[in-house]
């Protein structure tokens, strides 16, 4: 199906949040359904929240985070664009799955995954915090968007030349491939009225990958 209205996506990750994951699993299904272009942007939330103190029971996942966001700030910078938001879309979807989904979390090893996509060459960003400059760059174009007091995940929806972005959709669980796409028109329709600014109500349930 193709997508009558040209809208793009910009969907900002850090690979360690789970709410971000769940809503990843929500926009791989619209964008498959509808045939959106979704470019997916790094958010460290190690470098977000440090200035306040990363707790103890976080630091590990947000610094594998960040290392990961490293390689994807060195494959943007070296790659065509289509090429590189192609292999960001990949290394995230299998990075996220085997974090969040089969629980391995940051034991999880990626360098496999590099090179299967053809990227290993780019393993070492992990470690050059060189790569945090594009990596902050991104972020402040996000939180420019959605706001100072925000973490991940950030949606900014791109039609007729307005871009409008939020922080959210916070998911318990992936949708239905239909509940996708109807949640999909709410938070594009929402995103075009200039006025609106948040919905929120208090989370029933914590996140489940099921």
């Amino acid at each position: 199906m193709t997508n009558a209205t040209a809208e793009k996506v910009d969907f900002y990750f850090d690979p360690a949040c789970p709410w971000t994951y769940l809503a990843s699993r929500w926009i791989r299904k619209v964008s498959a359904a509808k045939g959106i272009d979704v470019r997916y942007q790094p958010f460290s939330l190690l470098i977000k929240n440090r200035p306040l103190g990363i707790p103890d029971m976080y630091r590990a996942g947000v610094e594998y985070g960040l290392r990961v966001l490293r390689i994807v700030a060195a494959i943007g910078d070296s790659l065509d664009p289509d090429k590189a938001n192609h292999v960001t879309a990949e290394l995230y979807a299998r990075v996220g799955d085997a974090y969040h989904q089969q629980g391995l979390g940051h034991s999880f090893d990626y360098l496999p995954v590099l090179e299967e996509l053809g990227v290993a060459d780019f393993a070492g960003a992990a470690s050059d915090d060189s790569w945090d400059v594009p990596i902050e760059k991104s972020m402040e174009r996000a939180l420019e968007l959605a706001g100072e007091d925000v973490g991940v995940p950030i949606v900014a929806v791109e039609s007729a030349g307005s871009v409008q972005g939020f922080f959210g959709p916070i998911l318990c669980r992936i949708p239905s491939d239909e509940e996708a796409v109807e949640l999909y028109e709410h938070f594009a329709g929402l995103a075009k009225l200039g006025c609106f600014f948040e919905l929120k109500r208090k989370k029933a349930s914590g996140p489940s990958f099921a």
